[in-house]
């Protein structure tokens, strides 16, 4: 069972410090829920290839400080993930959520609660495709099964039609 917090600002709101503590503070309410680690990502809305993050093992209260959540100061939506583990190496610090990766539409977060059941078949999959993963975690493996077929949607998109530089929408399919 892990603790997972999605906020996002309203559509006119401008960004504030204050969604960092919100964040925290939604993360403290869930600690009941995971205390080996917690980590929390940010977007500023504009830049698709960065994020910021932090990271740590150890309770909220421990890892998060007023240095660190600077980081946040431009942040409209953040995803956090307080982490009991149920599968993946308990103590490191690779393993901790959200994950990121890198897609051909940009960065993906992805934070999960829960176990795969099909776990060893799909991680063979992603591995012979080419793919590595850095961890034995499940969630690592969702993130690079999105990552994985939205390269190959956008494969197939352009196999199909030539839309030359304009910018293409994709719908994400995710099955469990």
């Amino acid at each position: 069972m892990c603790g997972i917090l999605g906020i996002i600002l309203a559509e006119d709101a401008s960004p504030a410090e204050g969604l960092a503590g919100i964040a925290v503070d939604g993360l403290m309410d869930l600690q009941h829920r995971g205390t080996e680690s917690s980590g929390l990502v940010g977007t500023d809305g504009v830049h698709r290839n960065q994020f910021d993050i932090v990271k740590g093992s150890g309770l909220v209260r421990e890892i998060y400080n007023a240095e660190n959540l600077s980081k946040f100061k431009d942040s409209i939506a953040m995803l956090g993930h307080n982490r009991y583990s149920t599968a993946g190496m308990k103590d490191a610090i690779n393993c901790v959520q959200p994950f990121v990766v890198y897609t051909s539409v940009g960065l993906v977060a992805i934070a999960h609660n829960g176990e795969l059941v099909n776990t060893n078949e799909k991680r063979s999959e992603i591995l012979q495709s080419g793919v590595g993963l850095s961890t034995d975690t499940d969630s690592e493996l969702i993130a690079q099964i999105i990552a994985k077929s939205t390269a190959n949607q956008m494969q197939h998109r352009d196999n199909e039609s030539n839309y030359g530089d304009i910018s293409k929408v994709q719908q994400l399919k995710c099955v469990h």
